[in-house]
This record gives structure tokens, C-alpha cells and sequence, in this order.
């Protein structure tokens, strides 16, 4: 079947469509280096600006294919959905191009968030106006770490026909054992920092303190947020913003912090953690379990926190959280894979890599050898290891390109769903009132 790759970045669409014998007529790209990297990899020259094309200058085609802009529906950013200006109404001109255009199949992806955004009322109007148009929807929540690709990435896929998808039948997941060894290479690599090797050693001091001296508590199920260690600024009835500043100055901020000297909001900023400084008059739900664990955490444990905490004063907030995903009583910190996000420093088993995420993060950290994964390691996580070509400007520009990838490994699987559909044929019976639909 013929197909289109919008927003294609770097192809995994194309990738794993064309493994099928499918052929891409037509691509876009905003992005200029990458633009230029998909026509070395794949002979065709991407337009750059989607939104400026006329569905008219389009080639007729079978399949959309459609890695939409994720930013303002997913948890992390502002969740402003259709009514971001820059990526929130990307999914409108797609709806532009199938209504002329009227191609059997489209195949979006996008974050999981997007089904959740706004209650539920934004995939409700993407359903609905699609459907308006005669598309009939079906959707599955699918990561390459389901089809043995160690890389726990998941992502939602739509899938839009133009006839009933009934009888379709998404990619079954094959849950196998993964583990990233089998994506390294033996390509130099660049060694983590001094600074950041110290604050991991830390934090395997305080797994293994943990461990020794645990009472309450058989794991550390949440994200240790080291800021809160000695606090006492309130948080649950209260926010540092809303309450009386004279009372606030009785308080203690990030890492136990006093406030007595402080005489103005900007004050009492400097001395409490990022994220407790919102001007809200009462924080979500989450924010205030993840603090109430952590002063307990504190209050349990404080006889061996308090002289161990000392080091954190030295160390900027990104290396004051900590996320232990991973077995502390059988594995240390560096048995493990590790990532430093401007959220913290995550540890995962090395069953699979994290998300690659395209902003805030470096590469994946191959704990036992203490270094960052390479490029072409980064790529196989999303199956492209195989591109010639690949973004070469700056570390942060092949970041951003594959954090933003579509998982070939799952297109593939799931355009062989696509076609065993697309070679059955429905027949429609009525029966009284009903109509059924068999496949003949």
C-alpha cells in the first residue's frame, strides 16, 4: 500500500511500514536537519511545513502515518491539548488531509496521557469528528519492551478506517524476557561525570543504610525527594504561599533550612524547594503523598539521614531526588540502569532501558561500566540503529530526534496487522433491527 509519513522525524513509520513491501509517497518535516537526514536514508526529500501545504498537493495514498506533536498532552508540560498555539491543533490539519484525501487507514501515535487530557473530552472530539468524517477508531497502548525490545516506552497508537474495525486485531504482545545487553555495542562511549558518580555512590550509601536500618518500611516505594529531609513548611491544609509569611518564618525549608531571616515571598523562595513554591492555595494530591513519605521517611530514620545528608548542601536539586526502581536488597545502584533527568537521578533494572525522553535528559546510564549509552545504542533501543544516516549537529540534537521517535519494531508489527486486515472482507447481514458484520 502506498503511504504518507507526517511529522516523521526520523522514519520509524516509514521503517517499519516499508518492511512490509509498503511505499511512502510522501513525508514532512519541520525540522531541517532532520529533513535532510530522512532524504539521505530514504530518497525522498520531506516538506517542511505540514501545516502550509493544501491537502490538494498530497499524493493519493492507502495509509496516514502521523507521530503528532505529544507536548500539550502529556503529563509533564503545560496539558494545554487543542488549545496549545504551537502543537495543540496539529491533529486538525490531519483531520484536513483525510477528509480530502480520504486514505483507508490512519495510524497516529501519540502519549497515553492524550486519552486522560481534559477528563477525557480531547480524545472524545478527536474520536468524534473523525468519526463525523466516516472513520470508525481503535486504539492500544503498545511499547517496544511487549515485542523484545528492552526499552519500556509506552505510546498510544489510533488506528482510523474508513470501514469497521470490528475484526481488527492489534499486535499481540509477546512479553518475553529483554535485558539491554543484547542492544550494547563495543563503541566507545563517554564516562559519567566525577560530580555525578559521587552523588550515585551516595545514593547507593543511603539503599544500603536503608536496607540495615529499616523498620517500617519493606521498600522505598516513591521518589526519595531529599529537599524534604528536616522540612516542616506546611504542605497538606496549606502551601508555603497562602499561609501568613510571619508564620512561615517558624518554619524549616529544603533540607531543613530555617526561615526565621526571611522577610519577603522572594526570600522564602530561595530557601524552599522548586516545586513547593507555587502560588496555590492548596497542592494536588500526589505532591502532598510524595512529601507526607518523605518526612516520614526522615522522622523514621533521621538518627542515620541527618549525618549522611551533609553532602546534598553541595549538589544542585536535580541530584536531591532520587527514583529506586530497582531490587535494593539483591542489587546495588550499579547493577542497574540509570538515567539523570531534571526530575532526578531513576534507577531501573536492566531488563529494559527508560524512556528516551527528548528534553531535560542525557543518555541512559550503563551502571556497571559507568558510562552514558552510546548513539547507535540510543537508536537501537527504537530500532533505527540500522539508519547511514543520523543527526550529527550536537549530542542534544540526536537526543531531542530519537526521544522523539516512533518505535519502528511496533510500526512493523503493527502494519502487519494492517495489511492481514485489510485482506479480509466484511459482509454485512441484517437481522431485524441489528446489523451484523461476519468475516467472509
Amino acid at each position: 500500500m502506498r503511504f504518507v509519513d507526517l511529522y516523521a522525524g526520523l522514519g520509524g513509520f516509514h521503517v517499519g511500514l516499508a518492511q512490509e513491501g509498503n511505499e511512502c509517497v510522501y513525508a514532512s518535516e519541520i525540522n531541517t536537519e532532520l529533513n535532510e537526514v530522512y532524504q539521505k536514508n530514504f530518497g525522498i526529500k520531506p516538506n517542511e511545513d505540514i501545516t502550509k501545504v493544501s491537502p490538494e498537493e498530497i499524493p493519493n495514498h492507502d495509509i496516514l502515518c502521523a507521530g503528532f506533536p505529544c507536548q500539550p498532552f502529556s503529563k509533564a508540560g503545560k496539558q494545554l491539548g487543542l488549545e496549545c498555539n504551537e502543537n495543540g491543533k496539529h491533529i486538525f490539519k490531519i483531520l484536513e488531509i483525510a477528509k480530502i484525501k480520504k486514505p483507508k487507514f490512519i495510524l497516529l501515535e501519540n502519549v497515553p496521557h492524550l486519552l486522560q487530557h481534559n477528563g477525557g473530552k480531547t480524545f472524545g472530539k478527536i474520536k468524534k469528528e473523525f468519526r463525523f468524517i466516516g472513520y470508525d477508531l481503535s486504539y492500544s497502548i503498545l511499547s517496544p519492551n511487549d515485542f523484545g525490545i528492552p526499552h519500556l516506552r509506552q505510546r498510544l497508537f489510533i488506528l482510523l478506517s474508513t470501514n469497521p474495525l470490528d475484526f481488527f486485531k492489534w499486535p499481540k504482545k509477546e512479553n518475553k524476557p529483554t535485558h539491554i545487553k543484547s542492544i550494547l555495542t563495543k563503541e566507545k562511549s563517554e564516562k559519567i561525570p566525577k560530580n555525578l558518580e559521587f552523588a550515585l555512590e551516595k545514593w547507593q550509601e543511603f539503599t544500603f543504610n536503608y536496607r540495615t536500618h529499616k523498620n517500617t518500611w519493606n521498600k522505598l516505594g516513591f521518589p526519595i525527594w531529599a529537599m524534604e529531609f528536616g522540612a516542616t513548611y506546611p504542605y497538606v491544609l496549606d502551601t508555603p504561599w497562602n499561609i501568613n509569611k510571619s508564620k512561615l518564618s517558624e518554619t524549616r525549608g529544603l533540607l531543613g533550612l530555617s526561615m526565621t531571616d526571611c522577610k519577603d515571598w522572594n526570600d522564602f523562595k530561595n530557601k524552599l524547594p522548586a516545586y513547593a513554591i507555587e502560588e496555590k492555595k492548596i497542592f494536588p494530591e500526589w505532591k502532598i503523598r510524595f512529601i507526607s513519605n518523605n518526612r516520614l521517611l526522615y522522622n523514621n530514620h533521621n538518627f542515620w539521614i541527618k549525618p549522611w545528608m551533609k553532602w546534598l548542601n553541595d549538589f544542585d536539586a536535580t541530584l536531591q531526588k532520587f527514583e529506586p526502581n530497582f531490587d535494593i536488597n539483591n542489587t546495588t545502584v550499579w547493577d542497574n540502569i540509570i538515567q539523570s533527568r531534571s526530575s532526578g537521578l531513576r534507577v531501573k533494572r536492566p531488563d529494559c532501558a527508560p524512556s528516551l525522553v527528548s528534553i531535560g535528559s542525557t543518555s541512559p546510564i550503563i551502571g556497571w561500566e559507568k558510562r552514558y549509552m552510546t548513539k547507535l545504542e540510543c537508536f537501537n533501543l527504537q530500532s533505527l540503529g540500522h539508519l547511514k544516516s543520523k543527526p550529527t549537529n550536537s549530542k542534544t540534537s540526536w537526543n531531542h530526534a530519537i526521544g522523539n521517535a516512533v518505535s519502528a519494531k511496533v510500526t512493523n508489527r503493527i502494519a502487519k496487522k494492517i495489511l492481514e486486515f485489510s485482506s479480509k472482507r466484511v459482509k454485512i447481514i441484517k437481522d431485524n433491527s441489528y446489523l451484523i458484520r461476519e468475516i467472509v
